[in-house]
């Protein structure tokens, strides 16, 4: 009896270190390389998973090296190396069913709003760079008083037009945003006008400016892309009742057509008609 358990132990650690060793170590690769690289492009937590994948992994590494380097097996006695198969077979089981967990979106979730991104948007194009004030060297007067520090450059012009964004579908749906000059839009607080809870837009996803008489929309290589009136444009110019779509949040523009007086904007903004703020189905 011991003989046969015995011998079918040795057949099952033989037929382990032949071929499903193998199996096993592509298996585990294969699942925590798609796990860290998932989580990573959506901007998805998931530690436990991370972690779990990644213990799979180093638990079959010991027998995947004895497998590549054999007479390394020299001398280790067999309840080492049955050891070491029975760990790698339960770990790739683990390993392989934590990825359909994982892709279930079981224990994943978005990251925090304000945490660090993981994901890496390229950087946009600087359009109009802020000029560099020239730095010169004077001398101190004879009245002994220190020069004048040279002028502030002035800041960005009003656009003669006015116009408004509001969200009608989305995290911050009901919101309205006035735009200026340069209003730029995207997840990130710290470097957006726009600044909006959806982990589908890009941390700069796209930038409003005002120029020959429109605002124009830019996409800054953003991740989702824009689509404007349900076509994905890269540069467009807008227009009072356009439909912008950026991630899973839906915009709608609502423009006062001639320039008013500073001190009638927000009558001349609420005397236009209602139709752009009401949300539509999609």
């Amino acid at each position: 009896m011991i003989e046969n358990l015995l011998s079918a132990n040795t057949i099952s650690v033989a037929a382990w270190q032949l071929w499903g060793v193998a199996i096993a170590f592509a298996v585990t690769a294969v699942t925590t390389c798609w796990i860290f690289f998932d989580s990573q492009r959506n901007a998805l937590t998931a530690p436990f998973w991370r972690l779990l994948s990644l213990l799979a992994a180093m638990i079959v590494t010991p027998s995947a090296t004895l497998r590549l380097y054999p007479y390394l097996q020299t001398g280790l006695p067999p309840a080492l190396l049955s050891g070491l198969a029975l760990a790698g077979s339960i770990a790739t089981v683990i390993s392989f069913f934590g990825l359909i967990l994982y892709t279930l979106g079981v224990g994943v979730r978005p990251q925090r709003i304000g945490a660090p991104a993981l994901e890496v948007d390229p950087l946009p194009p600087i359009d109009d760079p802020a000029p560099i004030l020239p730095v010169t060297l004077t001398q101190p007067s004879e009245s002994g008083l220190a020069p004048e520090p040279p002028a502030a450059p002035e800041p960005d012009p009003e656009p003669e037009a006015l116009a408004w964004l509001v969200i009608t579908s989305g995290p911050n749906a009901a919101q309205t945003y006035r735009l200026a000059y340069i209003t730029d839009i995207g997840r990130d607080e710290c470097c957006n006008d726009i600044h909006i809870a959806d982990p589908s837009l890009s941390r700069q996803h796209a930038r409003i400016r005002w120029e020959d008489d429109a605002f124009v929309i830019y996409d800054l290589a953003s991740a989702n892309g824009v689509t404007l009136n349900a076509a994905l444009i890269q540069r467009a110019a807008l227009h009072d009742g356009d439909r912008l779509q950026m991630g899973q949040t839906q915009f709608a523009l609502m423009q006062v057509q001639t320039a008013v007086d500073a001190d009638n904007h927000e009558e001349a903004a609420f005397a236009q008609p209602p139709r752009t703020l009401v949300a539509e189905t999609v």
